[in-house]
């Protein structure tokens, strides 16, 4: 994780983050892509800059991406 942000949107009652997230895939170049996903508060002590996460992102349009087990 590059950058996190609290949108200050709840959805489900789960705080709504930015992720900028720096993609680093096997077969492509480094790149960033940013990402809104709700999280459980018990989470949001992961949600810091320099956290690893797994992402998977859409081979037809990489700045498509999503957490792993998060």
């Amino acid at each position: 994780m590059v950058e996190t942000k609290d949108t200050g949107t709840i959805l489900n009652n789960r705080p709504e983050i930015k992720f900028v997230l720096e993609v680093r895939p096997e077969k492509l170049a480094p790149y960033r892509a940013e990402l809104f996903q709700d999280v459980d508060y018990s989470s949001t002590h992961k949600c810091k800059p320099g956290t690893v996460v797994k992402v998977i992102y859409d081979p037809d349009d990489p700045n498509v991406v999503a957490l792993v087990d998060f």
